[in-house]
């Protein structure tokens, strides 16, 4: 009797691993299209050249990106950064951290987009609610975002907004990088009403550290 073929498409499991030292030129020339997942935390090492055009080139297949997890220093994780400037159509894990160094919070590319993203980890990234890129993913069970420099505070009613249209949330971080050093904008956000009221059934872990 005749054994069929194995198909890679009955092994849906099957990933490509990019992280530091991969040959990713070689790897995506010489193996089928499996999915993608970038894995590079190494924000205290700088990466040689090879390493960052290996995750830029890896970000560059955004139909096959499943999971992007990314720390890398100054000046290597702009680059890398502003590849993301674009639609990933499988991304469901996005957890990226900007160096604390220089003293500034990055931004994320205009274009990007994620309508099946899951989980989301963000570190030292400026007017992130504001960014388009969080009207194509309101399908979260994940969220933190952490490291917001006093620059980057946000109202209280743009998240409360941004949060009602995540009744799916189970995990909610919200950390602050310091108590606002301005009192004026303190008392300020203090005796502002807050306008939309969030309603979040599945949530069952909730983090805050800020200005109270």
């Amino acid at each position: 009797m005749a054994v069929p073929r194995t198909s890679f498409t009955t092994i849906p499991r099957l990933r490509l691993i990019c992280t530091r030292g991969t040959p990713v030129a070689k790897m995506l020339a010489h193996s089928p299209p499996f999915p993608l997942i970038i894995d590079h935390l190494h924000g205290d090492h700088l990466i040689t050249k090879e390493d960052e055009e290996g995750k830029i080139l890896a970000l560059q297949h955004n139909e096959r990106n499943r999971r992007i997890r990314l720390l890398m220093p100054v000046p290597n994780s702009q680059r890398v950064v502003m590849a993301l400037d674009n639609e990933f159509l499988m991304l469901e894990h996005l957890y990226i951290m900007a160096p604390t160094k220089p003293n500034t919070a990055m931004t994320l590319p205009i274009l990007l987009r994620a309508s099946h993203l899951r989980h989301l980890i963000q570190m030292n990234f400026a007017h992130l609610i504001r960014s388009p890129f969080f009207t194509s993913a309101i399908g979260l069970v994940t969220l933190s975002l952490e490291w917001i420099r006093p620059s980057a505070y946000y109202q209280p009613n743009e998240l409360t907004r941004l949060l009602s249209l995540m009744p799916q949330l189970e995990i909610l971080g919200i950390f602050l990088h310091s108590p606002i050093p301005n009192r004026d904008v303190e008392r300020q956000l203090l005796h502002m009403p807050i306008m939309t009221c969030v309603t979040l059934p599945n949530l069952h872990r909730f983090g805050f550290k800020g200005a109270m």
